[in-house]
């Protein structure tokens, strides 16, 4: 579990699946994330096992960020074996109605924080087109490194962060 000012990220529960279905199933959220199609319920619930498991069995994966003062999930964040790089990488996303209020940069910078424990590089992609998530990559320390079609023939841009020294 990590905690910031506003927000906790924690493993999924089984309760989340409905509220992760809302988020997932939603074409907003969904524009700039794989190939930009809404999840149906079975493939979120799918995702939320495989966290699940993930996080159980290495720490990685993602985890459900909740917004303390009202104890809702209000999206997901975490460190994900990405299906462009089948390398680890920072994934979020949030709901739309939370977009704006520096919540997406909140969750992603606690989760860099703890993958600089135990990760020399953490990866991430984008949608070129996504300006929010290439300015909170940006803030992040991320470098891009290229621009390339991804799985799924779309552009995205690739960017690599490299742990600071401590």
């Amino acid at each position: 579990m990590l905690v910031t000012d506003r927000l906790v990220l924690r493993p999924f529960q089984a309760g989340d699946i409905d509220t992760m279905a809302a988020l997932l199933g939603d074409p907003a959220v969904m524009r700039y994330v794989g190939n930009g199609e809404p999840l149906d319920r079975e493939a979120v619930a799918r995702r939320i096992r495989q966290s699940q498991a993930s996080f159980d069995a290495d720490g990685t994966g993602a985890l459900a960020v909740v917004l303390t003062a009202t104890d809702e999930v209000i999206g997901y964040c975490g460190i994900e074996i990405g299906e462009d790089t089948g390398e680890l990488e920072l994934n979020y996303g949030l709901a739309p109605a939370y977009w704006g209020q520096g919540l997406a940069l909140e969750a992603a910078s606690a989760v860099v924080d703890y993958a600089d424990g135990f990760l020399e590089v953490l990866l991430a992609t984008a949608d070129p087109r996504n300006t929010a998530s290439l300015r909170i990559l940006d803030r992040l320390g991320f470098e891009h490194t290229h621009t390339a079609p991804d799985f799924h023939g779309l552009p995205t841009a690739f960017f690599t962060r490299t742990r600071p020294n401590r």
